[in-house]
């Protein structure tokens, strides 16, 4: 991708979380959309140049969230908010905090 050219993807699940977030470690990458969200252009960069073999971006119809009234949509957000907060948490106890306060990147 280039020198300074960073995808920060939502979810990186590891195949062996003792090891680092290397390539032949990512059993999947989870990228969540929600309504009126789009892939970013470096994530559509890295898709290109081969990345979407471990990609897999979920949306609300996926979901099925369309079919919940207003309070089941909040508490869903909800709930995969706070899910990302926790790994968030644990990638940053795991890898250490990135310049910005979030957890380190992957870079391509």
């Amino acid at each position: 991708m280039g020198r300074g050219r960073v995808v920060i993807w939502d979810l990186v699940a590891l195949k062996d979380p003792g090891l680092t977030a290397e390539w032949d470690n990512i059993n999947q990458i989870i990228e969540i959309k929600f309504e009126g969200d789009t892939t970013t252009r470096n994530q559509n960069i890295a898709l290109d140049a081969g990345m979407q073999e471990k990609v897999r971006i979920i949306d609300e119809k996926e979901c099925g969230c369309d079919d919940k009234d207003d309070r089941e949509k909040v508490r869903m957000r909800q709930k995969v908010e706070e899910f990302i907060r926790k790994l968030s948490e644990s990638a940053a106890k795991t890898f250490g905090i990135a310049p910005g306060g979030g957890p380190i990147p992957l870079f391509l």
